[in-house]
């Protein structure tokens, strides 16, 4: 067993990662693998947020994706759409324009599950149309 403070030192797939007071310490030059890693937990966070709120994931291209949710109008009512990326760095941009006013609240719920369990916060943007 460790104490707090101690330093705990492991290889993973030929990295020497250390893990010293609460703190995980990556070699230099290892960014782009952080960055691949930080990319892999958000499109987790993406996942499981679709899953818990209604809407269905498809990967629209690398690091890109479509969150749809069937619109309850009927069938002349196109889908709704979260449009998801996630950056370089792992942040996780997504736009909503597409959304309809019987699915906003659960697209709300949805953003808010990727803020809370990637560590960030919401930033809403809200732009209307002049047509």
């Amino acid at each position: 067993m460790f104490k707090y403070g101690s330093l705990v030192t492991a290889f993973i797939n030929g990295i020497q990662i250390s893990f010293k007071d609460s703190r995980i310490i990556f070699p230099r030059g290892s960014e782009t693998l952080i960055d691949q890693i930080k990319q892999a937990h958000s499109k987790l966070i993406v996942i499981s947020a679709a899953g818990c709120h209604g809407f269905q994931i498809k990967q629209a291209g690398k690091n890109r994706f479509l969150a749809l949710r069937r619109n309850e109008g009927g069938p002349t009512i196109a889908d709704d759409i979260l449009e998801i990326e996630i950056l370089e760095d792992g942040t996780i941009k997504t736009v909503s324009g597409k959304i309809g006013i019987t699915n906003h609240k659960a697209a709300d719920e949805f953003l808010k599950f990727i803020a809370q369990y990637s560590g960030g916060k919401v930033e809403t943007v809200r732009r209307r149309s002049t047509v």
